[in-house]
């Protein structure tokens, strides 16, 4: 699932935005808890990005530097990751930090919140 690093705290400005992504991050948390109905041993990941590079982030703020923002390849990447090696599963809440994204994958971090 894809939470926001910024509804950890409060959005002003962007109310709307904010309830719903916190609401994701609530979800992550009741579904990976005891009891909650999913099969033992299931994983449940929502990353917590910044801003990612899509066309749309790129048309509303084209004056913007781009460097830390995430790009699309190296989040599917990790995902991918994630799903081919299961012991190296990252679950929960998953912060996304780019600090270069000329660097591709070195320049992004994910980081257990």
């Amino acid at each position: 699932m894809t939470g926001a690093f910024a509804a950890l705290e409060g959005t002003p400005g962007m109310v709307g935005y904010g309830i719903a992504k916190a609401a994701v991050h609530q979800l992550t948390q009741s579904l990976q808890a005891p009891g909650s109905g999913l099969p033992d041993g299931t994983t449940v990941t929502t990353i917590l990005p910044t801003t990612l590079d899509t066309p749309g982030n790129r048309a509303g703020m084209p004056q913007a530097d781009t460097t830390g923002w995430t790009p699309l390849d190296v989040v599917a990447d990790q995902v991918m990751g994630w799903v081919k090696t299961p012991q190296g599963r990252m679950g929960g809440l998953v912060r996304v930090e780019t600090v270069d994204s000329t660097k591709g994958a070195q320049g992004t971090h994910f980081t257990s919140v």
